[in-house]
């Protein structure tokens, strides 16, 4: 029985009585091609309601009652269990809604966390960079001081000059604030942040 998307089972069944068969001597030496019983049919029936997930439902003829004396009460049965089922699977969709909605979140909160630990992490990268690419700079800016001291002329193609020019590009290079990189973990920052704000 289908109705409103919900699917109910129903069964009728007759009982039967089951008699031993009688073999005669033949029979008995080949009894395994032969039914040990014998099934004849009552009349009485058993009506049967599976409504997952709720119990089943049975409705049976008895001596006092003929089961086609109570259709009424089956098909109102099967109508109240239609709508019974049909509210289950509607609180269980709300909750697995619910659960995955959960799941999106958490896993929306750690990669906002796995984020944010990769932006300190750059961070810091950048501010060791910037403290090379000083580092550098002063040691240049001594060794410009020292060829100046011993009187060397530093024009643009002597040695020392191209030296130190290589020198500062990879200071250059190095250093955050020059090389774009800085900039980029101010966008992803600002971007995060204003995120989070309009989530």
């Amino acid at each position: 029985v289908s109705q409103n998307d919900v699917q109910l089972e129903i069964k009728l069944y007759e009982r039967s009585r089951r008699f031993e068969q009688v073999l005669n001597e033949k029979q008995k030496l080949e009894s395994w091609r032969y039914n040990k019983y014998r099934f004849e049919p009552t009349g009485e029936f058993e009506f049967t309601l599976s409504r997952w997930p709720f119990n089943q439902r049975h409705w049976k003829d008895s001596p006092k009652s003929r089961l086609e004396d109570r259709l009424t009460e089956i098909v109102a049965e099967i109508i109240e269990s239609t709508e019974l089922v049909r509210l289950e699977n509607e609180r269980k969709e709300n909750e697995r809604q619910r659960m995955l909605e959960r799941q999106r979140l958490a896993a929306e909160e750690r990669q906002r966390q796995l984020e944010e630990k990769e932006r300190r992490e750059e961070l810091q990268r950048q501010a060791k960079s910037w403290k090379r690419s000083c580092e550098l700079r002063n040691y240049l800016r001594v060794c410009e001081s020292g060829f100046s001291e011993r009187g060397l002329t530093l024009s643009l193609d002597r040695p020392e000059s191209i030296w130190l020019s290589w020198g500062r590009e990879q200071a250059d290079r190095l250093d955050p604030i020059i090389n774009g990189s800085m900039e980029n973990l101010i966008q992803q920052v600002s971007s995060s942040r204003s995120g989070n704000e309009g989530g």
